[in-house]
């Protein structure tokens, strides 16, 4: 098949050569194969004490839009086209009065797919086939849509698709109708209702003898859904941050989580003794590990920072760092000794004031 393809306001699209074969690609920014989950910010470029774990995912949907005829009071019939002068397009009637069929036409029609469950994946999986639950995803867009094979020509000709630039909905032009009474002439239709509803005519001030006819015409699609599920992450280091020459304190490393679909870190969990964490003193000096779980031990004085390193996988995960500054001071400051009992004996002839004899007590504990 050759075809033209078109970028205009922000809206791709391909325009098919007569042969009926279609196929739309949204923008290059969009990936056409998923793989494992990704990591922002990307911690090989620098500490980040925060990421997003991002999987992207994707779902297809075989699609029914259609466009609808219905004849109006002059025997033609009548369309909803997108942007189209008044709304409508008009083609004649290829039958009889009683019996009219709408001519061959083009409609252009938009329709927003996102907020319609019945143009939504039946379901999404990831890169290695698992499935991942909807309530859990965010960023739904549609990356690819196209004609559906041996329905393109057959129950409509699309002769242009453009998916907006919000990757949210569809711009459809198509070729519908009837070249014949039969129903095999194309276009085939899913639907012909007679509404027994006989139109009025103004200049006669009555019912015309015929009534009304309605046609139905698949315009089919396969659309191609990507999604994203988002984790975050952060971790913290929390404890003492004032110690004393010869003191140890245990550090905490603390990972909590904002899950997929959620607002909010939540379920703060201590990963400071776990294997996957790795602790570190920029001044040994000053603060040393004392084991490899977060114990530190202050030396002598100044500042040191302590360091610690989260890897949630040892291949492919998040990579959290967090720091926390301890300052030390002296040495701490002995309890003082208790104080020695004396007793001195009484010279003789000393005479002892009366004040010192009274028994009142004054003091108070």
């Amino acid at each position: 098949m050759s075809c033209l393809t078109v970028s205009i306001l922000g809206i791709h699209s391909v325009s098919a050569a007569p042969d009926n074969g279609l196929v739309v690609d949204v923008s290059p920014d969009e990936p056409k194969d998923i793989g494992p989950p990704t990591y922002t910010p990307d911690a090989s470029k620098g500490p980040t004490a925060y990421q997003k774990r991002i999987r992207t995912v994707q779902g297809q949907r075989e699609s029914n839009p259609g466009v609808y005829w219905f004849q109006i009071a002059d025997g033609r019939f009548a369309a909803e086209s997108y942007r189209a002068p008044g709304g409508f397009v008009y083609v004649a009637n290829i039958g009889t009065a009683s019996n009219g069929y709408p001519a061959i036409g083009e409609v252009r029609d938009k329709i927003e797919m996102k907020s319609n469950p019945i143009y939504q994946p039946h379901g999404y999986v990831d890169y290695s086939g698992l499935p991942v639950p909807k309530s859990s995803l965010t960023n739904e867009r549609l990356t690819r849509v196209e004609t559906v094979p041996l329905r393109q020509g057959v129950e409509s000709n699309i002769t242009k698709l453009e998916i907006t630039d919000l990757k949210t909905a569809v711009l459809i032009t198509s070729q519908t109708g009837k070249v014949g009474p039969s129903s095999s002439d194309l276009y085939q239709e899913f639907r012909y209702e007679d509404t027994g509803e006989r139109p009025w005519n103004d200049a006669c001030s009555c019912f015309l003898p015929w009534t009304v006819k309605k046609f139905g015409f698949y315009t089919p699609l396969n659309l191609f859904w990507l999604a994203d599920e988002v984790e975050q992450k952060r971790i913290e280091v929390k404890g003492k941050t004032s110690l004393a020459v010869g003191e140890e304190t245990d550090l905490q490393a603390l990972v909590s989580t904002i899950a997929p679909g959620e607002t909010d870190y939540k379920n703060p969990v201590n990963v400071a003794s776990r294997d996957q964490t790795t602790w570190s003193s920029d001044k040994s000096s000053v603060v040393s590990l004392v084991n490899d779980s977060g114990r530190v031990k202050a030396n002598s004085p100044g500042t040191a920072k302590i360091t610690a390193v989260w890897k949630s996988d040892e291949n492919n995960g998040y990579i959290l760092t967090a720091s926390i500054t301890i300052t030390v001071g002296g040495a701490p400051t002995p309890d003082p000794d208790p104080p020695t009992a004396a007793c001195t004996p009484p010279s003789p002839g000393t005479k002892i004031n009366g004040r010192y004899m009274d028994p009142v007590v004054t003091a108070k504990i």
